[in-house]
């Protein structure tokens, strides 16, 4: 894949609730919502979306108009082919990043939200969130349905990322910047999910925490909460074999568990599955195995892993802080201290079902 210093990087959200996400996936397009509207082709500016939007919505606000007019005239208009278009799938916390490849078309016909489109190439569907730093999650956190991504060197790096599954981090010598959301969409109420950019901070906070063998012990005792009785082998010692586990008092009854631990953000190979199959097999009469693998699985890892999922189960950065959260309260004191979480309950924004 050639890089093209030219092409820009948007964000583009297929609905609040992610229902849509493997549509696009599956139908390699990228759409937006405002089934308000018609088609915008005709539209010359924003101005004309924003007198187009008002004919259509006269009882809207007028902040909102040009913020929604400004994110339909973004896509339809300032989007160009060649550009990358990423889009977080929400109910499996990882991105797809893709490069536009046409222009924009609009479908009466069509089922709502999926009227308005853009067809794309996809590059990569499954990028873990756990491993792009910190500044740029923050970008893809805007609550928008449509946002160019300008700062931090958004475009390159995500150009990175879709070759290598790695974000290589902002230049050495700049200062990370605030949130993508550009200065013709004014807000309306919250421009961030900020659910997403806490547990965001979460999942880095705990890699830092527990990298190398620490993650280890962390992955044993949300184990032993969850109701195992757990044995630990420690650095060097493994022969692939980081953590025995088992039910019972003694550990001893099923299911038993024979866990490898991954904390590494580089996906994991294929030939780690195979090891771990192994074991299941040769070894401590395990009946399942558990692969924490950090940074996801590599393509042909997760065709190895499609098959045997009855057999073994691999948890990425997202499957560990689920877990994390689920058996928090059952946690050791020491584990808690360590990762300190407090529970808050607040009123959810609304973004413009897209």
């Amino acid at each position: 894949m050639t890089e093209n210093p030219l092409a820009d990087a948007w964000l583009v959200r297929t609905g609040s609730s992610g229902a849509h996400d493997q549509w696009a996936l599956e139908h390699n397009k990228v759409f937006i919502g405002f089934d308000e509207m018609g088609d915008v082709s005709p539209c010359q500016s924003r101005d004309d979306v924003i007198a187009m939007y008002q004919a259509s919505r006269p009882d809207a606000k007028i902040n909102a108009i040009r913020n929604w007019s400004s994110q339909i005239w973004a896509f339809s208009a300032r989007m160009k082919i060649g550009d990358l278009a990423v889009l977080p799938i929400k109910n499996e916390r990882v991105v797809a990043i893709g490069r536009v490849v046409g222009p924009y078309s609009y479908d009466a016909t069509a089922p709502p939200h999926r009227r308005h489109t853009r067809p794309v190439e996809w590059l990569t569907t499954g990028v873990s969130r756990a491993n792009i730093e910190q500044d740029l999650l923050y970008s893809l956190g805007a609550f928008l349905t449509v946002c160019q991504l300008t700062k931090n060197d958004a475009a390159r790096r995500l150009m990175a990322i879709a070759e290598n599954g790695i974000d290589p981090g902002p230049p050495s010598n700049t200062v990370p910047e605030a949130d993508d959301v550009p200065t013709d969409i004014q807000a309306v109420g919250t421009n961030q999910d900020f659910a997403q950019a806490a547990r965001d901070s979460l999942t880095a906070y705990v890699h830092q925490k527990y990298f190398g063998h620490a993650m280890e012990s962390l992955i044993a005792e949300i184990l032993r909460a969850e109701g195992f009785v757990c044995e630990t082998h420690g650095p060097g010692t493994d022969r692939g074999i980081d953590i025995i586990a088992g039910r019972g008092p003694l550990g001893l009854d099923a299911p038993r568990l024979i866990v490898q631990v991954k904390s590494s953000k580089d996906p994991v190979g294929s030939e780690v599955l195979q090891q771990l199959s192994g074991n299941i097999a040769d070894h401590h009469g395990a009946d399942q195995g558990l692969l924490v693998a950090w940074g996801g699985l590599t393509k042909p890892a997760a065709a190895v892993a499609l098959p045997q999922k009855f057999r073994i189960r691999v948890w990425s950065a997202t499957d560990v802080i689920d877990a994390l959260i689920r058996v928090y309260p059952s946690l050791p004191e020491h584990v808690r201290r360590d990762i300190p979480l407090s529970q808050m309950w607040v009123l959810q924004d609304v973004a413009p079902e897209s």
